[in-house]
């Protein structure tokens, strides 16, 4: 449990949480928190399931991204195409799609990264997370 909690400072970090199915539900508080209490902070959400119908919190997030400039909600579907058109993909693929945006949040000391999903997922965003970046901007 202790590591899906914020830090004492929320407003002293910028956030990007990877979900697949409901490894959503600690990142769906979190976000609400962050956004209720108007941090002064980025957070961006990549969610991925097999179907768009399996986007979990889908209606919420669309919602909110509209609603906050700060908070950026980002899809990745497995089994059929985006919803812009583009061949499907997992949660990795869409970090490396989405590089020109998540890529200075990695490289940025403020940043903190949750992943929560289905068992194996992390090694695909490791793996991703390792190509995007150099081994000296790495760290465990």
């Amino acid at each position: 449990g202790k590591k899906f909690l914020l830090p004492r400072d929320p407003a002293a970090h910028d956030y990007l949480f990877i979900a697949t199915g409901t490894g959503i539900a600690p990142f769906r508080g979190m976000i609400l928190e962050l956004l209720a209490k108007n941090t002064a902070c980025s957070i961006t959400l990549v969610m991925g399931s097999p179907y768009r119908t399996d986007l979990i919190y889908d209606d919420l997030f669309t919602r909110l991204a509209a609603e906050h400039p700060r908070f950026r909600y980002l899809t990745a579907v497995s089994r059929e195409p985006q919803r812009d058109g583009g061949a499907p993909m997992y949660v990795q693929d869409r970090l490396a799609a989405e590089y020109e945006t998540v890529g200075p949040m990695l490289r940025s000391d403020r940043t903190l990264v949750y992943i929560c999903g289905v068992a194996g997922m992390e090694v695909g965003v490791f793996q991703a997370l390792a190509r995007m970046l150099p081994g000296s901007e790495l760290e465990a």
